[in-house]
């Protein structure tokens, strides 16, 4: 059993039988990748994720992706509804509110630049906006997108 200092519980020694009691019991059976990598890097940031499920604090990176995301989610259900596309200035606009709220819940690091990314977050929404702005009786083809900045690295995918 663990030990409260300050009303704050310390983590257990890990130990190969502690660990498979916190697998069994927060984990379950299955381990995924993310989890083996993430106990491999650093032992106590896997106990307070998974033994006491405390999430890792959010990134700059991860609130520019949930605020495009929300602007893009809300000018899909509008073109669902009436199809019809948000003009690019309202999503831009939607983008705007989101990141104002991603950003009172984000620990922004060091080499991150919340300007910055509110820029390449705007920029994102323009271009996807302008991709996907098509009448919605058309099918939709697969297109390929890169990124390549500092805050990305480089990364493909496509959708």
């Amino acid at each position: 059993m663990s030990e409260a200092v300050n009303g704050i519980e310390k983590p257990p020694t890990l130990t190969p039988q502690s660990i498979a009691f916190t697998f069994r019991n927060t984990a379950g059976e299955v381990l995924s990748l993310s989890q083996v990598r993430s106990f491999m890097d650093c032992q106590i940031r896997w106990w307070f994720k998974y033994g006491l499920k405390i999430p890792d604090p959010q990134t700059g990176n991860l609130a520019l992706g949930k605020a495009v995301h929300t602007a893009l989610g809300q000018n899909f259900e509008q073109k669902v509804e009436t199809h019809e596309d948000l003009p690019v200035l309202g999503v831009m606009a939607l983008f705007r509110d989101a990141w104002a709220d991603q950003c009172e819940q984000t620990q922004f690091r060091d080499d991150e630049d919340p300007q910055e990314l509110a820029r390449m977050g705007e920029a994102s929404s323009k271009n996807t906006w302008t991709i996907w702005r098509r009448p919605s009786s058309q099918p939709q083809s697969r297109f390929v997108w890169r990124v390549k900045s500092p805050a990305f690295k480089s990364r493909a995918g496509s959708i």
